[in-house]
């Protein structure tokens, strides 16, 4: 038989440890910030990680018909004190989206082209840097070509936020 000292430190022991699963265990480590619903089932949702050091990361996810098409992807990074807001520029009758935060509108932090379903940032193919950077442009154009009053540029992906 057990002393009652005993079976209060399994109680404790066991408290202790339950408290330990709860804290450690989050659902997803981001949380959204803002969801552009672009219409015929298709969003950009732009989430910033729970997680904070020094800086935040800052991602965007692109999904058609609820499916994620492109998984998340970082797009800079910062700290969400409420003031950063992004937002977007269309092209190709609103297939191509480019994802900028509003200090910085000329910089454009993500670009997807839902008809060819291609992407910007993304992970580096066979090409390598040199044609990653070269597709990032492609799009850049793609958008520019409808925007001529604006100076547009890729994204330094370090800061969002001025």
């Amino acid at each position: 038989m057990s002393s009652p000292l005993a079976m209060r430190i399994r109680f404790s022991f066991l408290i202790v440890l339950s408290l330990l699963v709860l804290t450690s265990c989050e659902a997803s480590g981001e949380y959204e910030m803002k969801t552009f619903n672009l219409g015929n089932g298709r969003s950009i949702a732009i989430l910033a990680s729970e997680h904070l050091e020094v800086t935040q990361s800052f991602y965007y996810q692109v999904m058609v018909e609820r499916k994620i098409v492109v998984p998340l992807m970082m797009v800079c990074v910062g700290i969400d004190r409420g003031q950063l807001k992004f937002n977007t520029l269309t092209a190709k009758n609103g297939d191509l989206i480019g994802i900028f935060e509003e200090h910085g509108p000329q910089e454009i932090l993500a670009i997807h082209d839902f008809e060819a379903n291609t992407t910007w940032p993304g992970t580096i193919a066979d090409g390598g840097p040199e044609r990653y950077q070269q597709h990032g442009a492609r799009l850049l154009e793609e958008l520019q070509s409808e925007h001529p009053g604006l100076i547009l540029k890729l994204g330094p992906h370090n800061a969002c936020g001025g």
